[in-house]
């Protein structure tokens, strides 16, 4: 029995050696866990996640009152929509967060409105940016070949008639 125990002691030890080293050669101490630049790597390695599943809508007046929307993004799994009434945009993918509650992926747009040409509205691609604070999403975007970078202010869970363009 007391052969067990020594073996046991042994092996302790030697485990115990290999993680000191092993934390010693990553320069990990007890005064730098508290440091601001550990608490950046740590949120560093922070698993990612994925912009909430629903539909995110635009007010046309602040308090929503007559339930009519200036813009619906609708997320899923698979990717987003984005209507506008005079345009549509198309996020393939799941949308995947930072750690700083933000996105940046590419995806498609095309205005939509008035007499629609016989080839069809052109598809353009686009860049979408985003910034989650809470149930509020704040989205831009930016249409291939052009300066301009459109943005919408959205709430989590808001819906209404969308507004059209003629």
């Amino acid at each position: 029995m007391k052969n067990v125990s020594n073996w046991n002691f042994l092996f302790l030890f030697i485990l115990q050696l290999a993680f000191a080293s092993g934390c010693k050669n990553t320069g990990i101490t007890s005064d730098s866990i508290n440091s601001d630049q550990s608490k950046q790597a740590v949120s560093a390695v922070v698993i990612s996640n994925t912009l909430k599943i629903g539909d995110w809508g635009a007010a046309n007046d602040p308090k929503n009152e007559f339930k009519f929307i200036s813009a619906l993004f609708s997320v899923t799994e698979n990717g987003a929509s984005l209507d506008l009434g005079c345009g549509m945009g198309y996020i393939p993918g799941p949308i995947i967060l930072d750690g700083n509650n933000s996105f940046e992926v590419e995806g498609q747009f095309k205005h939509e409105g008035g007499a629609e040409p016989v080839e069809g509205f052109p598809t353009f691609r686009a860049l979408y940016n985003g910034q989650v604070v809470g149930n509020k999403l704040h989205l831009s975007y930016s249409i291939e070949g052009s300066q301009a970078v459109n943005t919408v202010d959205l709430t989590y869970g808001l819906s209404g008639q969308l507004l059209r363009c003629l």
